[in-house]
């Protein structure tokens, strides 16, 4: 009897083992490496790694909280990961399948409903650094740091380019990658006669004029459509810019 309860006790302890963890315990904060990177690990690497990742997305170890947080969608035009807020998170609609975004992620299957619950938290603890610009901000008080390239560029390449580029752009404004920032940064316009973007001024910018539709400086820019709520956000990035170089 005695032989039979130590085996029942080991194959308890042998099986309790082999359970992997589902993440920390309510009120322990989330570690992203620990917590959340093993999700991407098992489910999605497979197709958002490499040199041409799915969706321009490498999920890969320390690359992936980089490629997602505070990140916009070059498919979307919207937040991948927002800070805080799971709802306006391109990522956690395609987890949990609400078909906002295109399909189901990951498509061969399901996250289960610890993992989603889990992806949840961890953007709900994040902090929100997105700030909201209004015209009379100062760039003296703000601490986010922007990268021009991950973060702005994208936004003049899925909106811009199309007419700003190439030998003759409009306006005599050349956004594409490689030229937008000196072409921009602390340069005046040669229509308006004030900078195109004055650096930590958003207020005294054309650009941030334009994006906004004050019509202070003419028709609103892109003239077929306005940026979305998160791309006009990050488009003020010049109330930044001294945090930003």
């Amino acid at each position: 009897m005695v032989r039979a309860l130590l085996i029942f006790g080991i194959l308890l302890i042998s099986c309790k083992k082999e359970n992997p963890p589902t993440g920390p315990d309510t009120g322990e904060s989330i570690n992203y490496d620990r917590d959340i990177q093993p999700i991407w690990n098992r489910s999605c690497t497979s197709c958002h790694s490499g040199s041409s990742p799915s969706g321009s997305l490498d999920l890969s170890a320390g690359v992936s909280y980089s490629n997602l947080v505070n990140v916009i969608s070059p498919n979307y035009n919207v937040w991948r990961v927002r800070s805080g807020k799971p709802d306006s998170s391109v990522l956690y609609h395609k987890i949990i399948d609400s078909g906002r975004y295109g399909g189901k992620m990951p498509p061969g299957g399901s996250l289960s409903s610890d993992e989603i619950n889990l992806i949840r938290r961890w953007i709900e603890e994040l902090k929100d650094t997105i700030i909201r610009p209004s015209l009379s901000t100062s760039g003296n008080d703000l601490s986010l740091k922007i990268d021009y390239q991950r973060q702005i560029q994208p936004i003049w390449n899925s909106r811009c380019v199309s007419c700003h580029s190439g030998s003759f752009p409009a306006g005599g404004l050349n956004l594409s990658s490689g030229v937008s920032y000196s072409q921009i940064v602390d340069v005046i316009s040669p229509n308006y006669g004030v900078w195109r973007v004055r650096r930590g001024r958003p207020d005294s910018s054309v650009l941030f004029h334009k994006i906004i539709n004050t019509r202070i400086y003419g028709g609103r820019m892109p003239p077929s459509g306005k940026l979305s709520e998160s791309e006009i956000i990050l488009g003020s990035f010049s109330s930044t810019l001294k945090y930003f170089i």
